[in-house]
């Protein structure tokens, strides 16, 4: 649905519920603010805001086969 459209970074934010499964994926993840929003989902608010920095392996192979959830 969202391309990459060429780019391959390194760094990225991702808001998760469960920050320790991204910490594989990550050479260092940290956890950078919490989800608080009127516009967002119910459930969305309070999962966490993690930075994740030196992601391997590049994200548009994470994207093509990492499971994607849209409500």
């Amino acid at each position: 649905m969202w391309q990459l459209r060429g780019q391959h970074p390194r760094d990225i934010l991702r808001v998760q519920r469960h920050p320790e499964k991204l910490r594989p994926f990550c050479d260092r993840a940290s956890n950078v603010g919490t989800m608080q929003s009127r516009f967002a989902m119910p459930y969305e608010n309070g999962m966490a805001i993690v930075r994740c920095e030196g992601l391997h392996p590049q994200l548009d192979r994470l994207w093509a086969t990492e499971p994607r959830h849209f409500d």
